[in-house]
């Protein structure tokens, strides 16, 4: 195994006292469950009952619960390390907290990768196998909003990786989380979803390519059965790749500087 394997290898070793498996498990369950309702509450709304709307009932969903769902699952990675002095013994095996940081992350990636392609196959697979319609663009708008939620979730990720390891007991990160949610979801209301892109929560809005067609044109909640689909194109992608990596490097920094903030 290479010498760069050796820290993740390291740490997926001392996952498997922590239950992290069992726990996103369980978020992942009530997640899908509350996928499938929405999906069935979308088809009884007749001229509502599209598979394009499902996806962006998920993508309301995800806006709200991504932030908070990757703030516990960091937490539970981090709380590891203080369980019968591990960390200290890791640390003896030659992983410094750089290497503690990325091996966490790229766990927590994967777990909130899988988490996005659940809620997107969910939701369309659902959608279509219960006969509702949809537009012939809806693979192409499900290939948009999975890429959309995947940069978004490994900026949240960064973010939250960091302050659980930053500050480990005091539920810091868990606060930030619910407030990053709830501002998120308040951006579209508020038709303001531009904003989105100017925090790590809320990128999942700026960028989205879903947006309903009379919602900032009336400023009421309902929509028209038409979606105005605003693709995201290689700027709006270059743009989820440059911050996910700012926000991924400013996280690195901000957990390998400690005496510097403290």
């Amino acid at each position: 195994m290479s010498a760069a394997a050796l820290p993740l290898k390291l740490e997926l070793r001392k996952q498997r006292r922590g239950r992290i498996i069992l726990s996103t498990a369980g978020i992942l369950g009530l997640w899908t469950v509350w996928t499938v309702f929405l999906v069935q509450h979308r088809s009884a709304k007749n001229e509502f009952a599209v598979t394009d709307f499902a996806l962006l009932d998920v993508m309301g969903m995800a806006q709200l619960f991504c932030p908070i769902f990757i703030a516990v699952i960091a937490t539970r990675l981090t709380a590891v390390d203080h369980q019968e002095r591990m960390g200290q013994v890791f640390d003896a095996l030659g992983q410094s907290l750089r290497q503690r940081f990325v091996a966490k992350l790229l766990i927590l990636n994967a777990l909130a990768a899988l988490c996005c392609v659940l809620l997107v196959v969910v939701a369309v697979g659902f959608g279509v196998a219960t006969g509702m319609p949809s537009s012939p663009e809806l693979p192409a708008t499900a290939a948009r909003c999975l890429a959309v939620l995947l940069l978004g979730s490994v900026a949240i990720a960064a973010v939250q990786l960091a302050l659980a390891m930053r500050f480990p007991d005091r539920p810091i990160g868990l606060i930030v989380s619910v407030a990053g949610a709830f501002l998120t979801s308040a951006l579209e209301p508020l038709r303001i979803p531009e904003a989105g892109w100017l925090t790590p929560w809320s990128l999942i809005v700026g960028a989205s390519p879903l947006e309903p067609a009379s919602a900032y044109l009336t400023g009421t909640a309902a929509a028209t059965p038409q979606l105005l689909t605003t693709p995201t194109g290689v700027f709006d992608v270059i743009a989820l790749i440059v911050l996910a990596a700012a926000w991924t490097a400013a996280a690195i920094w901000f957990v390998t500087k400690p005496k510097e903030l403290s």
